[in-house]
This record gives C-alpha cells, sequence and structure tokens, in this order.
C-alpha cells in the first residue's frame, strides 16, 4: 500500500513537473515572441524611411501609394494639409513648381527609434534637406518630423504625418533679408547718388549767379 502511494506520488511530482516546465517554456516563448516581433517591426518602419526618400529624392512621389494608410493625412512643413495620395500628389505639383524646371530636392531623414503600441507605431526625427532651385539658388535645411503609423496585417500603413521648420530663423526667411536688404541698399545707393547730383547743380548754379 504504501509502494503504492508512493508510487503515486512520484508519478505527480514528475506531471506537476512537466507541467511547470512546459508552463515555463510558454511563458519564455511568450517573452522571445514579442521581442522577436518588435524587432521586426522596427525593421519595417526603417524601410519606410528608405521608401520617403526614394520618393522624395527620385521626385516619384506615387512611390508611396502602397505605404499610406486610407485614412492618411498630413501637414507639411510649408503648413499645407494634406489628405490621401491625391493631396500628396497636389503638394509635390506645387513644390515642383516652385522649384521651376530643373529644380531638384534632396532630404535624408535622420531617425529616433520608433515607439510601438500594439498595432500604433509614433516615430519622430529630423531632416536634411537640399533645395536647388531653376536659377542655381541652393538652400540647405533641417526640419523636424512626427509620424504615426497603423499596423494592418503584416504592413505598417503611414496614418499620419507633420512637418515643422523654424519659422524665424530658416534657410528662406534669411534669403528674403538678405534679398531685401541688397535691395535697400542698391535704392538708398541711388537715392544717394541722385541727391548728390541735385546738390551738386543747386551749389554750381549758386556759384555761377
Amino acid at each position: 500500500m504504501d509502494l503504492i502511494k508512493t508510487k503515486n506520488t512520484f508519478v505527480c511530482m514528475v506531471l506537476a513537473l512537466g507541467m511547470l516546465s512546459s508552463l515555463g517554456l510558454t511563458q519564455a516563448k511568450a517573452q522571445e515572441n514579442p521581442t522577436e516581433q518588435n524587432s521586426k517591426d522596427h525593421d519595417a518602419l526603417r524601410k519606410l524611411k528608405g521608401v520617403y526618400e526614394s520618393a522624395v529624392n527620385e521626385g516619384k512621389i506615387e512611390l508611396l501609394a502602397p505605404h499610406l494608410h486610407a485614412n492618411f493625412t498630413g501637414v507639411m512643413v510649408t503648413d499645407k494639409a494634406v489628405k490621401g495620395m491625391e493631396g500628396l500628389k497636389t503638394y509635390w505639383a506645387e513644390i515642383q513648381k516652385m522649384l521651376g524646371d530643373g529644380g531638384t530636392y534632396k532630404v535624408e531623414l535622420v531617425p529616433e527609434v520608433s515607439e510601438i503600441y500594439g498595432d500604433i507605431a509614433i516615430s519622430k526625427g529630423t531632416t536634411k534637406d537640399k533645395v536647388v532651385s531653376s536659377a542655381g539658388m541652393t538652400f540647405e535645411f533641417t526640419t523636424s518630423w512626427s509620424a504615426v503609423s497603423k499596423k494592418e496585417g503584416d504592413e505598417w500603413k503611414l496614418l499620419r504625418v507633420q512637418g515643422t521648420m523654424d519659422p524665424i530663423l530658416n534657410t528662406f526667411v534669411k534669403a528674403e533679408l538678405k534679398g531685401a536688404f541688397t535691395t535697400a541698399s542698391s535704392i538708398g545707393l541711388l537715392v544717394g547718388v541722385v541727391l548728390g547730383f541735385v546738390c551738386s547743380r543747386l551749389f554750381f548754379k549758386k556759384k555761377v549767379s
């Protein structure tokens, strides 16, 4: 009887250890999978960086189409609000018009590590931009950006983007101020020449009379 009881106790202990081992393995896998999935998600989000850079640098904004969420919206660095792929195309056409024929726009994204919450990812960072107009004017500047992506199946889609630029000390304002100063200086010089000529004529007439 004692032998049977001892044997049953031993079997129960083995079964209990087996269950604990299985539970431990399940928990370990549960801990490993999120980490592995998290790594895959970050890799997928980083690929969006390359897609965006190619779309801008090659002037092919339509490359972004497969990566936009159906409810995509954004506020561009020019403060222009866009909605969907058509909104992006309209915005890009306006940029190209401002650049003029032969003008180029190059960009490099400098992202920080994205924060992922389930099927939502929040990304942010800065850009290094270089614009060359058709007139040969070069502008180099940086912007700050943020983006919200939503996961659909195994793919991340851009849901919301926003870009900002220093409204006071950016390169375009500096160029405008420099142009205004140059214009003002030229006008001042012209006015000075005219006044000098008038004064000299008046002085000459007075001396003659």
